[in-house]
């Protein structure tokens, strides 16, 4: 079973791209312009924060995870990163959180290998969430609820 990416995924990663686009062309061409004025370096770091948040987003949760019968292969950067493989006998279980939305709630599964969580999957950005969801709660072992805020948040960006 692998997981599909619901179309969040997809604007996450165009957002991604325009922050990345808009601070090369800003900086290519107003560089020596906004640089000698207080606000020009505000910007810098406006856009030093979105990048960084926007990155962290596109390597933390847009992974693609795929089980098979004893292994999940787990994939960062929106499945084009490092394939790594874990044994499902290895994996020490996982955890559910619920975190609030704008709209709606999203449920988030964090599958943990020891103490350190080796896959964030969420309905925000996978499409088959429910499916991935019955299927980890047939082969893992249910470790609890994890409460989330900000400050978890910031510290699952690490």
């Amino acid at each position: 079973m692998t997981s599909k990416f619901r179309y969040t995924a997809y604007m996450s990663l165009a957002f991604f791209v325009l922050i990345i686009s808009s601070g090369l062309w800003h900086a290519s061409i107003f560089k020596s312009f906004f640089t000698t004025i207080i606000g020009g370096k505000i910007i810098y770091v406006i856009l030093g924060i979105a990048v960084v948040s926007s990155f962290t987003t596109v390597r933390t949760k847009l992974i693609k995870a795929a089980f098979n019968d004893d292994t999940l292969t787990v994939r960062h950067f929106f499945g084009f990163g490092k394939r790594q493989l874990f044994y499902l006998n290895d994996i020490t279980g996982y955890f559910t959180s619920r975190a609030p939305g704008r709209y709606m709630h999203h449920n988030y599964i964090y599958i943990m290998v020891g103490t350190r969580k080796v896959a964030k999957i969420s309905s925000q950005y996978h499409s088959n969430f429910e499916e991935l969801r019955i299927h980890i709660q047939r082969h893992l072992h249910y470790l609890g609820t994890v409460e989330t805020n900000v400050i978890t948040e910031l510290i699952d960006l690490s």
